[in-house]
C-alpha cells in the first residue's frame, strides 16, 4: 500500500512510473542484500534510495576487493618468506653448520626479508621505453651531483657535458647496499672507482706485508687508512687509483646501514674521453697521481689505502701538471669567474688571464664549485737540540733589504712530487749548510685561504710541512755573515742592539746568521737564515714591530761576495 494526499492506496492503484520504481528498489535491494524497509512517499524519493543502495554496494564490493587482495598478496608473501627461511634452516642442518654460525645466518635473513629492496635500473621495465637519448639524460642526471664533487669531472663536465653523459651512460652504475653488503675485499683487483651517495661503509684496512702484523678497522682521515678506526661517510671517494693505476685493495669495504655508492669502471671510461683536452687532463692527471702513489712511503708519508693516497690534493696535482694543462684548466676556471662573485673588471680580468698563459698563475675550480688560485709550497720545519727552529729572517743586497721570518721553503716546480721538492730544497738552495745533516719526518699538510687584493680572488695556499732534525754528530758548520763594525768594517763579535724599540720579551744576541744566493750570481741577492727559538720566531713575524727588529738585523748585516760553497774565502764575509 502507499500514501497518497492522506489515503491508502494499493501498489497497482498507483501511477505506472511508481509501480516500476518500487519494483527496481526490491530488485537492488535483494542483489544488495540491504533493506527495503524504507517508506518514501513518490517515485523521486524511490530514485534516490535506488541510488544510494547501488553506491552502497559498489563502494561495499570494491572494499571487500581491496581487502581480500592484500589479504592474499599478504599470505603469498609470508608463504614465500616462509618457505625460503623453512629451506634455509633444512639446508643448515642437512650441512650441519655450527649453532653459532647457524643463528647468525638464520639472524641476517631474517632482518634482510623484512626490509624491502630498493628499485635497480634493471627492475623499473618502463626505462626501456625511452630512447637513447632521453635515457643518458636521466643517467647523468642521477650521477651528477656526486661527480661534481670530484674537481676533475667538474672540470670535464664544464668542458664537455656530451661525453660526460656517455660515461655516464657506459661507464657508471648505481648500487644499493644493505647493511652488512661487502662492496670489495683485500688482495682483488680494483676494477672501479667508487663515491658514496647515501648511507655508511666501513673500511677494514688488512696489512698483508711486515708494516704491520694485525688488521686495523680504519677512519677515514686525509691520509687514507689510519690506525683510529671510523666510518666513511657520504660525499666521499672510494678506491680513485684504480681509475690511474692497476690498482689491487688492501682492505675490505663493507656496507654500514642501507647505503647507495656510484661505480665508475675503470676500463669503460677512459674509452668515451674522445675530446681531446680531456684526455689530455686525464693522462697529465694520472702520471702525476701515479708518481705520487709510488712515493708515498715513510718517512715523508704514510703508505696509500683504497680511501687515499698521500699528496693528491687536486690543487696540488694541477701545480704539478705541464704548463699546457696548467693554462686548459686556468682558462676554463677564468670562464666561471662572474663578473659579481670575482668583482672583476675586464682590465684586472685581462691581467689574470695573461698571468694564467705566461704560467705565473694558476686557477682552479674546487669540488665545491668555487675559483682559486692555487700555490703549492714545501717548508721545513727543523729543529736543532736546544729546540730553536732554523728560520728565514729576509734577504740583504745591493737593492737593500727586506725583512721576512719564515720557515725555509720553496714553491713545487711543474712535474715535481713533494719529496722531490724537499730534495731540491736540502740539496741545492740549502745544501751548503744542510746536505746530508738532517733526517725529515712524515710531511704534514696545511692548506690556508687568503683573498687577492690584485684580483679580489682567493688564493688557496697548498703547503707541505716536513719535520726535521739534526743528525747526531752533526751541525752546521758554514761561515756565517759578518755584521758591520764601526765605520763600516766588519765586527762579527758585534752584539745585536735591539734599542727600546724590541718586542716584549725578546732579547736577541749575537747570532751567527747564513747566507744562501736567492737567485742567479750576480745579482746581488742573498737569503738570511738564522736560528731562533720559538718564540721569537712568532714575535718577529707576527707584528710590525718584530718587522722593524728584522730591518734593524739585516741592516747590519754585509752581504757576502762570492759564492757560498765554492771557496773558503768567497762562502761569505772575512770572520
Amino acid at each position: 500500500a502507499v500514501h497518497v494526499r492522506g489515503e491508502r492506496l494499493a501498489l497497482l492503484d498507483a501511477g505506472l512510473a511508481y509501480q516500476y520504481s518500487v519494483s527496481l528498489h526490491w530488485a537492488i535491494s535483494q542483489v544488495s542484500l540491504s533493506s527495503i524497509d524504507t517508506m518514501p512517499t513518490n517515485t523521486a524519493e524511490r530514485l534516490v534510495f535506488v541510488f544510494a543502495t547501488m553506491l552502497g554496494f559498489l563502494f561495499g564490493s570494491m572494499l571487500i576487493s581491496l581487502l581480500s587482495a592484500g589479504i592474499i598478496e599478504l599470505q603469498i608473501s609470508k608463504r614465500d618468506k616462509v618457505v625460503k627461511v623453512r629451506t634455509l634452516r633444512r639446508y643448515l642442518l642437512e650441512n650441519e653448520a655450527t649453532s653459532a654460525i647457524a643463528r647468525a645466518v638464520m639472524k641476517q635473513v631474517e632482518q634482510r626479508l623484512s626490509i624491502q629492496d630498493k628499485l635497480e635500473e634493471s627492475d623499473v621495465l618502463a626505462l626501456s621505453m625511452l630512447s637513447r637519448t632521453l635515457r643518458k639524460e636521466l643517467r647523468f642526471d642521477l650521477s651528477r651531483p656526486c661527480l661534481q664533487q670530484h674537481p676533475l669531472f667538474r672540470l670535464w663536465i664544464s668542458l664537455d657535458e656530451t661525453c660526460m653523459k656517455r660515461i655516464s651512460d657506459q661507464a657508471i652504475e648505481a648500487r644499493h647496499l644493505r647493511a652488512k653488503d661487502e662492496v670489495f675485499i683485500a688482495g682483488t683487483d680494483g676494477v672501479a672507482a667508487f663515491v658514496l651517495s647515501r648511507g655508511l661503509l666501513s673500511y677494514t684496512q688488512e696489512f698483508t706485508q711486515t708494516v704491520v702484523a694485525a688488521a686495523t678497522t680504519t677512519s677515514w682521515t686525509c691520509e687514507g687508512a689510519g690506525k683510529e678506526g671510523v666510518t666513511v661517510s657520504a660525499g666521499h671517494w672510494i678506491s680513485e687509483a684504480a681509475l690511474w693505476v692497476e690498482w689491487t685493495h688492501i682492505g675490505r669495504l663493507e656496507a654500514v646501514v642501507e647505503s647507495r655508492l656510484i661505480a665508475i669502471d675503470v676500463k669503460q671510461m677512459p674509452k668515451q674521453l674522445f675530446h681531446p683536452v680531456l684526455r689530455r687532463t686525464a693522462a697529465e692527471y694520472a702520471v702525476q697521481f701515479h708518481r705520487r702513489l709510488v712515493s708515498a712511503r715513510p718517512p715523508l708519508a704514510q703508505y696509500p689505502s683504497d680511501l687515499a693516497v698521500p699528496h693528491t690534493d687536486y690543487c696540488d696535482l694541477v701545480c704539478a701538471m705541464s704548463n699546457v694543462v696548467q693554462v686548459e684548466i686556468g682558462l676554463e676556471a677564468l670562464k666561471q669567474i662572474t663578473a659579481w662573485e670575482g668583482g672583476m673588471t675586464s682590465a684586472v680580468r685581462a691581467k689574470l688571464r695573461n698571468e694564467v698563459i705566461e704560467g705565473r698563475s694558476v686557477l682552479v675550480v674546487t669540488g665545491e664549485g668555487t675559483v682559486r688560485r692555487a700555490v703549492s709550497l714545501v717548508a721545513l720545519r727543523l729543529v736543532n737540540p736546544g729546540g730553536q727552529l732554523f728560520a728565514q729572517i729576509g734577504t740583504i743586497g745591493d737593492g737593500g733589504c727586506t725583512p721576512c721570518c719564515q720557515l725555509p721553503g720553496t714553491k713545487q716546480e711543474a712535474g715535481e712530487t713533494v719529496g722531490e721538492s724537499f730534495a731540491r730544497l736540502t740539496a741545492s738552495k740549502l745544501g751548503h749548510l744542510l746536505a746530508d745533516k738532517i733526517e725529515l719526518s712524515e710531511i704534514q699538510e696545511e692548506v690556508t685561504e687568503r683573498s687577492s687584493q690584485a684580483f679580489g680572488l682567493c688564493t688557496r695556499y697548498l703547503r707541505m710541512v716536513s719535520p726535521a732534525r739534526i743528525k747526531d754528530g752533526e751541525a752546521i758548520d758554514a761561515p756565517g755573515v759578518a755584521y758591520s763594525g764601526e765605520g763600516g768594517a766588519p765586527d762579527v763579535g758585534r752584539r745585536l742592539s735591539l734599542q727600546p724599540r724590541r718586542p716584549e720579551g725578546l732579547e736577541i744576541g749575537q747570532r751567527t746568521v747564513w747566507a744562501v744566493p736567492k737567485t742567479q750570481v750576480g745579482l746581488g741577492t742573498w737569503e738570511c737564515y738564522a736560528w731562533l727559538t720559538p718564540k721569537e720566531f712568532s714575535l718577529l713575524g707576527g707584528s710590525a714591530r718584530g718587522e722593524s727588529t728584522l730591518m734593524h738585523w739585516l741592516s747590519l748585516l754585509v752581504p757576502p761576495k762570492g759564492v757560498p760553497g765554492a771557496t773558503d774565502s768567497e762562502t761569505s764575509a772575512s770572520q
